[in-house]
Formats: C-alpha cells, structure tokens, sequence
C-alpha cells in the first residue's frame, strides 16, 4: 500500500523538477513544435496555447497511467515483456511522428517559417554585415 510520503514537499518539488525535466526531452519539443506549427496554419488563434494544451494533455495522460498502474500492481503480475512492449511502442510513435513531419516537409509549399524562423531561415546569401566601428568618442 501506499503511505503518501512522496507528497512530503520535498517529494512535490521532487516531482515537479523531474516533470520540468520530462518536459524538455527533445522528442516533447519536437512534438509542441510539429504541433503549434500545424496549428498556426490551421487555426492562428490556438497556436499560442499548443503548448499549455499539450502540457495539460500529457500531464493528465501520464498521471492517470501512474494512478492506474499504482492501483493495480499489488494485484497483477506484470510480464517480463512489458516494459520491452512499452518502450517499442513509444519508438514506433516517435518514427511515425517524424515520418508525419518528414512528409509535410516534403510537400512543396508545405512549411513556411513565420517569427523568429522567417527571419534565420530567410536571410539574404553572402556575407554577414559587418558591426560598426567602435565610436571615436574620447573616454
């Protein structure tokens, strides 16, 4: 059974920090960003909530899986696949996501950077402009 002492404060900051971390994991930026991109093609008003929607959305997901599962050990017997079968499926998501990703870039008129992208990928060839000479002002 379980005692609750992981929700001590140190145990919530514990979990906090370690969802932060989760949360940075390429593969989730990846996805936000495959995301928000769609939706600023799509729908231009929900893109800048894709983020705080997929959060919210994972969280819930990863939370009721760790309730569930929680609840149920004491009485099953898990399999010695399982964790192979879980690992494998999360691959398998992750390759068909950036097949997905790989075939819109693909399509001609597929992508077309907007912000900070428009500008990086966007910029005139040759040379960098050169920065100004320092100013000739005395100390």
């Amino acid at each position: 059974m379980v005692d609750g002492s992981f929700l001590s404060p140190s145990g919530l900051a514990l979990m906090f920090l370690l969802g932060l971390r989760h949360g940075l994991d390429p593969d989730h930026i990846a996805m936000i960003d495959s995301l928000t991109m769609q939706a600023a093609r799509d729908r231009p008003k929900l893109a800048r909530w894709t983020g705080t929607l997929f959060a919210l959305g994972h969280g819930a997901a990863v939370a009721a899986v760790a309730i569930g599962v929680a609840v149920l050990m004491p009485d099953v017997a898990w399999p010695a696949w399982t964790g192979a079968a879980v690992e494998w499926a999360v691959i398998a998501l992750l390759l068909l996501v950036g097949v997905l990703n790989l075939r819109a870039l693909a399509r001609s008129g597929a992508y077309a950077p907007i912000g900070w992208r428009h500008k990086a990928l966007r910029s005139p060839p040759g040379p960098a402009p050169r920065s100004p000479p320092p100013s000739s002002r005395p100390a």
